[in-house]
């Protein structure tokens, strides 16, 4: 096997200064210029040996895996569909027909008979919450429905988690959108010696008396910016926090278990379905250390920008200017592990001009964290420091307050290729306007495709999560599955294709079925639209020569397959920087 990427920096976040002493060239250089050109024309050669064997360089290029007989969907400028490709290193040497690429097989080259299956760039999740991932699915207790069927279901199996650890001992139980819950009073009858949380998504929980004590909220607790702690007619807290959940005092889970559990679930989860880039939200400490920890130790299944949440807000790092004075800003890194954006949210659970259907706490100022001047004064210092931002704002009246920042931010250092985005744009109750206005911006709408599946209340003559309508004016939305252990199927891009296909959700009905898009219109989306949203497009989301060979073999054509179908499709095998990662075992590959 070839040594990879002869040409990339072999110590990551290592730099040498123009002005250290081993970048200063010696007296006797400047003074030699014969001297000068022979030791560059002798290094480059040594260069071109150690990358370039002999046989290499005087005959036919040799790949070191080739894979060949199949449906390749290269997502590259022309839309092509080939048949073969080789990877040499860590990069994509060539793409083409099969008589093309058998050019590239020598002795030592791994060839790999496709068997008819397609193949496509790594998919890329452009926003993710890893670590509450990690510990719905290692840490937490799952109370998800399904399987649960009923909030008694959900209390006889916290019942039977309190029985198996000491008293005291907290108990985080993860559900998803809309399921049923036992109450506060319920919790406290069941398990009166436990603190309780129960949470429907990362915005809205339930906790027992003994999780308030612990917590010390009681009826002259204030509301967090942006939130509400639910209270009665007599003003005691009913257990019910909206946009609250960083008012707990839940204990931290040790460090080796919160880093095992991240590794396993970029493993087992991500790369397992074909994600090879993922764009993630840690909320603590422990999980940025674990993300470099695994970096460090070459254990990083997949890779990974950080970003970094802003208070107030759900689960932060730090505050905006605390991060301005790290000095760091977006892109310093390298391709495993990168520096991304500040996020900052506008609102929670959508603030919005009028209230509806299944949320009829969320009108007015709703959900606003930070009053909008501020949020101004933050979005302009940090762009003018060189980040991305990246605001949550869900509801038109927040994305409204959003481009307002934005706008102003620009119009004091304007930028060109900013690359700014709003997560989850795709409420359009504006008639447009806001997408309209976004598109003058040069502002990214960052849709959540999978939340089709937890919210069908649409009111009528409203159009939701308007995909169609984004790839017709011109706009590049990066797929996500915004997986904070609510719904972790969504994770398998599978999902948000065949959702965006069949505009489908959980009971069937069908949501704004005019803004359907193609299944190719989404593997971009979940590809190439979410690299340049990272500012990765130059080296990843597209099966082109010279880029990280970052690809996915599946058992199905997403292309061709019947629309209800798709989810059926699997990852037969993950390759990441030119090495198989995973193949899944009764593969046949």
């Amino acid at each position: 096997m070839h040594t990879a990427g002869c040409f990339t920096m072999a110590a990551p976040f290592r730099t040498t200064s123009a002005h250290s002493p081993a970048a200063r060239e010696p007296d006797d250089m400047r003074a030699f210029p014969l001297l000068k050109a022979l030791l560059v024309s002798t290094l480059l050669s040594l260069l071109l040996q150690a990358c370039f064997p002999a046989a290499e360089r005087g005959g036919s290029p040799v790949a070191d895996i080739v894979l060949t007989g199949g449906k390749v969907i290269t997502v590259d400028p022309d839309d092509r569909i080939t048949q073969a490709v080789a990877v040499r290193g860590n990069r994509i040497a060539a793409v083409g027909s099969e008589s093309e690429i058998t050019r590239w097989i020598g002795p030592e080259t791994q060839v790999l008979n496709l068997a008819g299956r397609t193949v496509v760039p790594g998919f890329i999740d452009a926003h993710n919450h890893v670590e509450h991932t990690a510990y719905f699915l290692h840490l937490r207790l799952n109370i998800h429905s399904p399987p649960l069927a009923s909030s008694s279901a959900v209390l006889e199996k916290v019942v039977r988690q309190a029985a198996k650890i000491p008293a005291g001992t907290w108990i985080v139980g993860q559900g998803t959108y809309g399921q049923p819950m036992p109450s506060r009073e319920e919790l406290d009858r069941a398990v009166p010696d436990h603190p309780v949380v129960l949470r429907w998504s990362m915005h809205r929980q339930v906790a027992n008396s003994s999780a308030l004590e612990a917590s010390g909220i009681d009826r002259d607790t204030s509301d967090p910016p942006g939130g509400r702690i639910e209270r009665g007619p007599d003003g005691s807290p009913t257990g019910i926090l909206l946009e609250a959940f960083d008012v707990l005092k839940i204990p931290p889970y040790p460090y080796d278990e919160v880093r095992e559990a991240i590794r396993r679930t970029l493993a087992d989860i991500f790369l397992k379905q074909g994600v090879t880039s993922v764009y993630a939200l840690p909320a603590s400490g422990e999980a940025v250390r674990a993300f470099q920890d695994l970096w460090l130790n070459h254990e990083l299944p997949v890779r990974v920008h950080l970003n970094f949440t802003a208070a107030p807000g759900h689960q932060p790092l730090s505050d905006v200017a605390s991060l301005l004075k790290l000095g760091i800003h977006t892109g310093w890194g390298d391709d495993w592990l990168k520096v991304g954006a500040i996020k900052i949210f506008v609102d929670g659970d959508a603030a919005m001009s009028v209230n509806y259907g299944s949320q009829p706490e969320a009108g007015g100022d709703a959900g606003l964290p930070r009053p909008p001047e501020q949020l101004t004064r933050e979005v302009t210092a940090a762009h003018s420091a060189g980040w991305q931002l990246w605001l949550h704002a869900i509801g038109d009246r927040a994305q409204d307050i959003a481009l307002d920042a934005f706008e102003a931010a620009l119009e004091t250092h304007p930028r060109k290729d900013h690359r700014h985005r709003i997560e989850h744009m795709g409420i359009a109750l504006s008639g447009g306007k806001a997408l309209a206005r976004a598109r003058r911006l040069g502002v990214i709408p960052v849709p959540t495709i999978a939340f089709l599946w937890a919210d069908s209340s649409v009111p009528a003559g409203e159009t939701w999560y308007p995909l169609a309508t984004l790839l017709r004016m011109g706009f590049q939305p990066p797929g996500n599955a915004d997986s904070a252990g609510t719904q972790t199927f969504s994770i398998n891009p599978m999902f948000s294709i065949e959702r965006a296909v069949t505009r489908k959700g959980r009971t069937g009905e069908s949501i704004s079925p005019e803004e359907a898009i193609s299944p190719m219109d989404v593997i971009r989306m979940h590809t190439i639209y979410a690299a340049r949203a990272g500012f990765e497009e130059k080296t990843r989301g597209s099966l082109e020569p010279g880029k990280l060979a970052d690809l996915v073999v599946l058992s199905g054509d997403p292309l061709t397959a019947p629309a209800d179908e798709i989810m059926k499709i699997r990852a037969d095998l993950t390759m990441v920087d030119g090495e198989i990662r995973y193949e899944r075992e009764d593969s046949g590959l």
